[in-house]
């Protein structure tokens, strides 16, 4: 196992004990989730071995794992793949994931050894706290075999629920923040982390050296987004209406282009 100490773990570290409870098993993240494993067992087969980053408390990399994929599991937080490693124990499943921390800013030192994965993944806008998302693009492009496949699930940066919530509120410089120069601070715990928010243009300028574009879709159009959560609980039959007519939507333009996370698939090129 390798542990690489950044300093960039700090926001996440905050929330790893309640992380599960609060963000990753809520009414919302139920159905949601299931939308991208459908994506991950459409390209990620039995005995593939999967990068992912930002894994957290390994959620997803359990869900692969229990498919015979075989999979890293990297972040820059040692507190909440310490909560992803005793969920793994518990499932049996610690011969076919490795955890390792590793920050978004130091891929390099997964190279050393030359290894290709047959893919990688990042769920749920973890990659729009890395200072320069072409830089993680660029760095991880050097660990994907040609052919592989990268599934990048990314906040967007013109969410329609979002600005409509606010405007609803009498709010509207939050409706429109995500469309600030540079993104924003968003609290998380006790502490900030600076979060940037992306076009899905601006996402397949950055992966057009090293990969071709197979699929996008939006997650969370018409419904609300994951952070929704109290309302979500209190609405629960209209926002499973909601999800339903999302399932209808979220390959068509320009709803994925409204969406809260947008999900892009790729193959690496030669």
């Amino acid at each position: 196992m390798v542990e690489t100490v950044t300093t960039y773990n700090a926001p996440f570290d905050s929330v790893a004990s309640v992380y599960d409870k609060e963000y990753g098993e809520t009414f919302l993240m139920e159905h949601i989730r299931p939308v991208i494993w459908k994506s991950l067992f459409s390209y990620f087969h039995p005995g593939d071995h999967i990068l992912e980053l930002n894994a957290g408390t390994c959620t997803d990399a359990i869900k692969l794992a229990e498919h015979d994929i075989r999979v890293t599991a990297t972040d820059a937080s040692d507190a909440m793949l310490e909560i992803g490693r005793r969920k793994i124990a518990e499932n049996n499943l610690s011969a076919k994931i490795d955890t390792q921390q590793v920050s978004l800013e130091n891929l390099q030192v997964l190279s050393k050894d030359g290894h290709k994965y047959d893919g990688i993944f990042s769920n749920f806008g973890g990659l729009n706290c890395a200072p320069d998302l072409s830089e993680v693009v660029r760095d991880s492009s050097e660990l994907v075999k040609p052919g592989g496949i990268l599934i990048f699930c990314i906040i967007n940066k013109l969410c329609i629920w979002e600005v409509l919530s606010y405007l609803l509120r009498g709010k509207p410089a939050q409706a429109f923040r995500r469309m600030k120069n540079g993104g924003v601070d968003a609290h998380i715990g006790d502490t900030f982390v600076h979060v940037r928010y992306y076009t899905l243009g601006d996402v397949k300028k950055m992966l057009s050296p090293w990969y071709k574009v197979e699929d996008v879709y939006g997650v969370s159009i018409l419904s609300p987004p994951p952070n929704s959560g109290t309302f979500s609980a209190s609405h629960q039959s209209l926002v499973l209406n909601l999800l339903g007519l999302d399932d209808t939507i979220r390959r068509t333009f320009p709803f994925y282009l409204l969406a809260d996370h947008f999900v892009v698939v790729a193959k690496r090129t030669a």
